[in-house]
């Protein structure tokens, strides 16, 4: 797995401020370093998915501060996040953009920009209400991605798969989808 340095001194400097001001430090840019560091490997999976199929954009639904954007740093794809995270820390900020919202929402897709999703969407803390969410969220994606590709429960592939053309376990709990 490759080295991320600039996302380790952020840490450090993130563990640093928690230290000395702990009653300031709510907004949990460090806890969210951390789970992204956990699963980075995700995001290096993405970008060489990426790299291998010729896609030249990703528009990452559920992408909290950002940090996993560094995986696409200096690597040739655009990177474009959404989340109900209002923050003004979002990490690349002056390289990438970011939209504020809960998905299914709008969010004006580029074409030939695949979507991706890492732990958001088809998890159940994120189906407010159970398939009913799942399956607004699945319409919301084939309408507006003709390619995504998403990190998720297995169990759920079978409910959504009646939106797609092409459905296709790739590893693990990824699955990329087409319209």
């Amino acid at each position: 797995m490759k080295k991320y340095p600039r996302l380790d001194k952020y840490y450090d400097e993130l563990i640093k401020m928690e230290d000395e001001e702990p009653e300031r430090f709510y907004d949990q840019r460090s806890y969210s370093l951390m789970c992204t560091l956990e699963c980075i490997s995700n995001y290096e999976f993405i970008k060489d998915f990426c790299l291998k199929n010729n896609f030249k954009s990703v528009f990452d639904i559920g992408c909290c501060f950002g940090y996993q954007s560094e995986v696409f740093y200096e690597s040739g794809i655009q990177y474009r996040g959404l989340d109900d995270t209002i923050s003004k820390y979002l990490w690349n900020s002056e390289l990438y953009e970011y939209q504020v919202g809960r998905f299914p929402c709008d969010v004006k897709s580029r074409k030939g920009e695949l979507g991706i999703s890492v732990l958001c969407l088809g998890w159940n803390c994120y189906l407010y209400e159970d398939t009913k969410t799942l399956d607004e969220q699945f319409e919301s994606l084939v309408n507006q991605f003709e390619y995504s590709l998403i990190y998720m429960q297995q169990n759920l592939v079978p409910l959504i798969s009646r939106h797609f053309s092409k459905v296709e376990h790739l590893e693990d709990n990824f699955y990329f989808f087409k319209r």
